[in-house]
C-alpha cells in the first residue's frame, strides 16, 4: 500500500465452484484463478453453488456467497497520514466482512448497494442485496453505521436492519445466526487482531472466534440511535 494513485491489490483466499472477474476496462469475464489480484476497478462475482474469500491487504475479509457480485470502488493508502481506504460496490447478493479496526480517523471501509451505504470501523457484518436493491445489514460484532435517504442509524453487535431501495432504514431487529461455510471456517474466521478489544455495548470486549468455529449465534442488543443528515 505504498502508493495512494495506483490503489491496492486484494488476493482470494479461497473460493470453490465457479468465480469470475471482469478486470478494469475490459468487457469480457475471466476465472479468478487466471485474473490472479482483484484490484480497484475490477469485478467479482459468484455463481451458482459457489463461494470466495476475498483478503484485502490490511487482513480484512470478505466472504461473497453464491450469486453476489461486487465491484472493487477504491482501494489506497495515504502513506503520509495512515488513512486506508476500502469502497466496495455490491449490486446482488450476500457477503460476510470481518473488518480490522482502522488504523486513523480518515480510514474506512465501506460497501454501497442501490439502497444503502454501510459504513465500518473494525467489526463482522453481513450484507444481502436483493434483485430490487432490497439491503438487508447484520452485525455480529462491533458497530455500523446504515446510511439512506438522509438517515443514518448505528447497529450494534446482535442487531438488524433492511432497506427499501428508495426507503430510509426500517425499525432494528434481532440479527439472524451467521453461518459460515465449513470449508471457509479457517480461512474466514479472523484472528484475534480483528475482534480483540472492539467496544461492547456492555462495556466489556468481543471475543474472538476460534478457527474452527464454523456457526455464530447473534444475541440482540437494545436500539440504536438514529440521525437525520
Amino acid at each position: 500500500w505504498s502508493n495512494p494513485q495506483d490503489g491496492s491489490s486484494a488476493e482470494i483466499a479461497a473460493y470453490q465452484g465457479t468465480v469470475e472477474v471482469q478486470l478494469s476496462g475490459s468487457d469480457s469475464w475471466e476465472s479468478a484463478e487466471s485474473a490472479g489480484e482483484i484490484n480497484t476497478g475490477d469485478d467479482i462475482r459468484t455463481g451458482d453453488e459457489s463461494s470466495v474469500v476475498l483478503s484485502f491487504p490490511d487482513e480484512s475479509k470478505t466472504l461473497m456467497t453464491p450469486h453476489t457480485e461486487l465491484k472493487i470502488l477504491k482501494m489506497s493508502l495515504d502513506v503520509e497520514n495512515g488513512d486506508q481506504i476500502i469502497i466496495l460496490r455490491q449490486d446482488s447478493g450476500r457477503t460476510q466482512n470481518y473488518v480490522q479496526p482502522m488504523p486513523s480517523a480518515g480510514s474506512r471501509f465501506e460497501i454501497q448497494t442501490p439502497a444503502a451505504t454501510v459504513t465500518v470501523h473494525g467489526t463482522s457484518f453481513s450484507v444481502e442485496v436483493e434483485g430490487d436493491g432490497t439491503t438487508r445489514v447484520a452485525v455480529s460484532e462491533g458497530r455500523v453505521q446504515v446510511a439512506a435517504q438522509g438517515m443514518t442509524i448505528v447497529l450494534d453487535a446482535g442487531q438488524a436492519t433492511e432497506v427499501v431501495n428508495g426507503n430510509t432504514p426500517s425499525v432494528v431487529v434481532p440479527a439472524p445466526t451467521v453461518v459460515i461455510p465449513t470449508e471457509f471456517a479457517t480461512v474466514f474466521t479472523p484472528a484475534p487482531s480483528a475482534t480483540a478489544g472492539l467496544p461492547r455495548e456492555n462495556g466489556g470486549t468481543a471475543t474472538p472466534q476460534p478457527s474452527s468455529t464454523a456457526t455464530k449465534t447473534l444475541t440482540p442488543s437494545a436500539t440504536p440511535s438514529a440521525v437525520y443528515v
